[in-house]
């Protein structure tokens, strides 16, 4: 039935101009290699610089205006060097083109990452059992009221393990206690039907705003998210990726008008022009803001990069799934 289903897809994928993709058994991916799936380069591979005024980028420093850049919007830039003409900073952005560097203002990417359990960084939290503070400086109580004395405080995107609720209080500890707004569970997902008992899939839930990597039944990384609002919603169901990119440039509408993105990192697009890639333009994981993409910091949309399929060969910018190079499920659902 799988197969008969692939050849209609194939019809419809080729309307839409998407590739043809398969679904991702664990067993068949490779292990990461040095140069595979960008493996070489960090996380954050760039400098980059949101745009504060309306401007332009120019042919070169002084030269002629090729490229309105507007500041009243989301419009970043990638600035891969720097020159001082006429006694003023030009910056070179990743097209080629240059722009004043007081035109624009450099941002420092979040270093967030989640929590994993495959060998690289296992904190001890448990699946299920957890969650991610999502506020400043989160009191700990000790005792489950908003009265009750302060033992310490935590920071955001910090792990605490959750051993039970008393109406709005998360017990973390003998004692300790942090209110539960500010804090988002990791719920564990039951695997989705047709997904196969050795496969990796990727869950994506939209409710608790958390992405969680599974082999199998076993969760073996979690992090947080921002994905769609109300009016631009991440769409649900269960799909794979068809293409996978280190970096690309995305532009388009959103409510709150246009957005302009320069290499934006650890692409991985799941269904028509939705995708799961690193943003570096904001540090509000855990809550949705995105304009229907499933939002993630680069570190974490670097790991998930490298663990799912198809594999992208060293020396690549972008694969498109295939037969034999297979995407990992994607499931997304409330």
């Amino acid at each position: 039935m799988r197969y008969q289903f692939l050849g209609f897809l194939v019809v419809a994928l080729l309307l839409l101009t998407a590739p043809l993709a398969l679904a991702d058994p664990g067993t068949s991916a490779p292990p990461q290699q040095e140069g595979v799936n960008g493996a070489a380069r960090p996380a954050i591979f760039a400098t980059y610089a949101r745009v504060e005024r309306n401007t332009w980028a120019y042919s070169e420093p002084e030269g002629e205006p090729v490229q309105y850049l507007d500041g009243n919007q989301s419009w970043w830039v990638s600035i891969k060097d720097r020159q001082i003409v006429g006694g003023q900073t030009w910056y070179r952005t990743a097209t080629g083109r240059w722009v004043r560097a007081s035109d624009v203002r450099i941002f420092q990417s979040t270093r967030f990452r989640g929590a994993y359990w495959n060998g690289l960084y296992n904190d001890g939290a448990k699946p299920d059992q957890f969650g991610f503070i999502t506020d400043y400086n989160t009191h700990v109580h000790d005792a489950p009221d908003p009265n009750a004395n302060d033992l310490d405080y935590y920071q955001k995107y910090t792990w605490v393990p959750l051993l039970g609720l008393d109406k709005d209080w998360w017990r973390i500890d003998e004692g300790q206690w942090v209110y539960s707004g500010l804090v988002r569970p990791v719920p564990l997902t039951a695997r989705p039907a047709g997904v196969g008992a050795t496969d990796k899939w990727i869950d994506v839930d939209l409710s608790s705003q958390t992405v969680a990597a599974y082999e199998g039944d076993k969760m073996v990384f979690a992090t947080l998210t921002s994905t769609g609002k109300k009016t631009t919603p991440t769409i649900t169901g269960l799909f794979y990726v068809y293409e996978k990119l280190i970096t690309h440039t995305m532009q388009g509408v959103s409510e709150t008008g246009t957005y302009y993105l320069e290499e934006v990192p650890w692409t991985m697009y799941f269904t028509q022009r939705y995708a799961l890639h690193g943003a570096y333009w904001h540090d509000g994981f855990g809550a949705i803001r995105s304009a229907g993409c499933v939002n993630l910091s680069p570190v974490d949309a670097k790991w998930l990069f490298g663990w799912a399929g198809p594999v992208l060969p060293a020396g690549q910018n972008r694969v498109l799934s295939s037969a034999d190079n297979v995407g990992t499920w994607v499931y997304v659902h409330n």
